[in-house]
């Protein structure tokens, strides 16, 4: 690896980039790049610092295959719509994308949480019928799978892993082999 310099901006003259002034013309660098030396004892960061850690319920891809950027995109594009058309739009993804094992998985895990999602709406409808006008909050519980959800799965996809949703993830992962 090759020594990292910086240049004096006001001759221009190369410098080391942990030096407080040019050797030079004398100049004083506002900047220092060693953060060591603001805060003694911190590790040196390694990759992207502004990238957030994944969450718990992200895996990296199915299988390790990589998806690249269309097929980021097009699952992404994939949960986004199934807030407006619900299982349409990941029955659509799994036809038109057969080939892209990334679409795949997550055209699955979005199947899967369509199915939680109608199977939760009937439990809490009866639950809702039988509190009376109390069960509008009840109902309410539903937008964690008709909205929430989604739009995590949307922000993994994006990012390149799979959305495993507690409880339906390991259940879809198993059945569909992803």
């Amino acid at each position: 690896m090759q020594p990292v310099y910086k240049a004096c901006p006001k001759c221009g003259t190369p410098a080391d980039v942990n030096a407080s002034s040019c050797a030079s013309c004398g100049h004083t660098y506002r900047t220092q790049f060693n953060q060591t030396q603001f805060f003694p004892g911190l590790p040196q960061q390694t990759g992207n610092p502004y990238q957030n850690p994944p969450s718990p319920y992200y895996r990296p891809n199915p299988n390790g295959i990589q998806g690249g950027l269309d097929e980021q995109t097009l699952s992404m594009a994939m949960w986004i719509l199934m807030i407006f058309v619900h299982i349409i739009s990941p029955l659509i993804f799994l036809v038109i994308s057969s080939n892209s094992p990334f679409v795949r998985a997550n055209s699955i895990m979005a199947m899967g949480v369509y199915i939680f999602g109608i199977i939760l709406d009937i439990c809490f409808l009866l639950v809702a019928l039988l509190l009376g006008p109390f069960g509008i909050v009840v109902e309410l519980l539903m937008i964690y799978p008709a909205l929430i959800m989604p739009i995590q799965g949307a922000i993994a996809a994006r990012n390149g892993y799979l959305y495993e949703p507690p409880f339906i993830g390991p259940l879809m992962r198993s059945w569909s082999r992803i």
